[in-house]
């Protein structure tokens, strides 16, 4: 019997926690299995969240070795003619490199999706995507701001669409109603690297050491040191707990009442989106695509790239008006709830799929 299916190989350097990872597994795991065939290749293998994949979809591991790996483009290619794909769907840097100049020398259509603004992104780099801009057939960015990120850096002249990403309500929906504590409980969820401004959430919160309040930062990460050593400076660690990164995102939701995005730079915010699914308050900077997703004051509240003092205020302003802001609460649950469902993004991107086959 003829497999009329769409088959589609996403690339991705590693199955670690994090955003771009979370939004491949759950695009795989609620696709239409009698349409579509999702399989993926990575290039290191870690723990991650590799387990939560369905398992009809099988990961293939094709290891890179060091800074580079000219060989990489013969493996890669091997494995995209056993699969024979029609789409390549690439996602970060090392795959968007790797896996677009594999797919292009076999004439397999490629989907890129674009996950983060990266400033600190050399030079080297950025000449790279430029070059390699016409080897991806559609450009997809989760925000207004990817995109213009992308065109701005990247050169990129042709359509960008814009969908943003989706998370799986019914998890979320389970998180229980928001409650006042004496002990206020606030959560910066993600990966330990000073763009995501752990920094500046606990030089804000040491202003507020005399209120009732514990952080908990969940992650793991390469600037864990810094702010481990940043707690000790500060005099925190009787209010601060660090916490290795966890799949059981509900679960930390479920502790606390507060969550804190202080970011620098961020191209969407899965983690707003989840925070305000699961009826929580949300505390978030203004970088990148974040006010496309939090209205200031209407469903959470938005604070200055960087600005302490600012912060400091928006916490205090919580703290002391608590019951006040519910209703606020209660709305952007509402419409994270019915904007940023993981069908409406799921549908998205398999007519993305269906079309560009339909061109092939």
């Amino acid at each position: 019997m003829k497999n009329n299916k769409i088959k589609i190989v996403h690339i991705i350097p590693t199955l670690s926690f994090g955003g771009a990872e979370r939004f491949v597994i759950d695009l795989i795991n609620n696709s239409d299995d009698s349409k579509f065939e999702h399989s993926i290749i990575i290039l290191k293998k870690t723990d991650g969240l590799a387990s939560e994949l369905k398992n009809s979809c099988p990961i293939i591991l094709v290891q890179k070795k060091g800074k580079i790996s000219l060989s990489l483009f013969g493996k890669i290619k091997k494995e995209l003619k056993n699969i024979k794909p029609d789409i390549v769907h690439t996602h970060l840097f090392g795959a968007n490199f790797w896996g677009r100049v594999s797919a292009h020398s076999l004439s397999i259509p490629v989907v890129t999706t674009e996950h983060g603004i990266n400033l600190d992104e050399s030079w080297f780099r950025s000449f790279l995507l430029r070059l390699l801009k016409n080897y991806t057939s559609i450009y997809i960015s989760p925000s207004q701001a990817m995109a213009d990120y992308m065109r701005r850096v990247y050169k990129i002249k042709k359509e960008i669409k814009i969908l943003p990403h989706g998370i799986e309500i019914d998890k979320f929906k389970k998180v229980s109603k928001l409650e006042k504590t004496e002990k206020m409980k606030l959560l910066i969820l993600g990966r330990l690297d000073l763009t995501k401004g752990q920094d500046i959430a606990l030089k804000a919160l040491v202003k507020l050491k005399n209120y009732n309040w514990q952080l908990e930062i969940v992650g793991d990460g390469n600037d864990k040191e810094k702010i481990e050593k940043l707690v000790v400076e500060l005099d925190l660690q009787e209010k601060v707990s660090l916490l290795p990164a966890t799949r059981d995102v509900v679960g930390a939701l479920e502790r606390n009442q507060i969550v804190l995005i202080p970011s620098r730079l961020e191209a969407f915010g899965l983690t707003v989106v989840e925070a305000m699914s699961s009826g929580r308050i949300v505390i978030s900077s203004s970088a990148g695509g974040l006010p496309e997703v939090i209205k200031d004051g209407k469903t959470g509240f938005l604070f200055k790239v960087g600005d302490i003092d600012d912060l400091a205020e928006k916490i205090r302003f919580v703290f002391e008006n608590f019951d006040k802001i519910i209703p606020m609460v209660e709305k952007g649950k509402e419409l994270a709830q019915k904007d940023f469902s993981i069908e409406r993004m799921v549908g998205e991107y398999e007519d993305v799929y269906q079309n560009l086959k339909s061109l092939s």
